[in-house]
């Protein structure tokens, strides 16, 4: 049978053990229990516990223990301090969110300022109002363009200097003390 149909069944199983069943109601569930094995081994289960209530003594029981009288208002308090700080929790992180894109719109601001305002210069520059030149001869030893010899920057020597090439690319050590070719 399927669990469906045992259903009413096995709700007077409980009731045929501790023999609270009329007659009619005994006979039929018993000749259910004959054709069904689940409900018969549930019956047969519960019968060792029908017999263990039989020698229970109600009066020697105690009392389910009450509950603290102020055990409402514990409950309430630790309710409301756990609300209050989920509060500031979620304060405290809209204000981080929001200080942190204050710093991010103040620096792209100053990012803007400083790009729009062009390209910055040395002080003897900006009194001059002109820039030195600087162009590129060539490739430098790590793919980065030297500037040409005559600005006196970065770089090997000015070709004829007579001074000592810090890289060398004839013989491609790091100082050779040989005059720049």
């Amino acid at each position: 049978m399927k669990a469906d149909d045992c259903r009413i069944w096995r709700e007077r199983i409980g009731a045929l053990v501790l023999g609270q069943l009329d007659a009619d109601e005994r006979t039929a569930t018993e000749a259910h229990l004959d054709g069904c094995s689940g409900c018969r081994a549930e019956a047969e289960a519960l019968a060792p516990v029908a017999a263990m209530l039989s020698r229970a003594n109600p009066e020697q029981l105690t009392p389910a223990p009450a509950p603290p009288a102020d055990l409402g208002d514990r409950i309430a308090r630790r309710s409301a301090a756990e609300r209050r700080a989920a509060r500031r929790r979620h304060v405290r992180l809209g204000l981080g969110l929001g200080l942190g894109a204050a710093v991010a719109a103040a620096t792209a601001a100053v990012l803007i300022a400083v790009v729009a305002s062009g390209p910055s210069g040395t002080p003897s520059e900006a009194r001059s109002g002109t820039r030195p030149s600087v162009t590129a001869t060539s490739t430098g030893r790590f793919g980065l363009l030297e500037p040409a010899p005559s600005t006196g920057l970065i770089g090997r020597p000015p070709r004829g200097s007579g001074r000592a090439c810090r890289g060398c690319r004839s013989c491609r050590r790091r100082s050779c003390r040989a005059p720049c070719p």
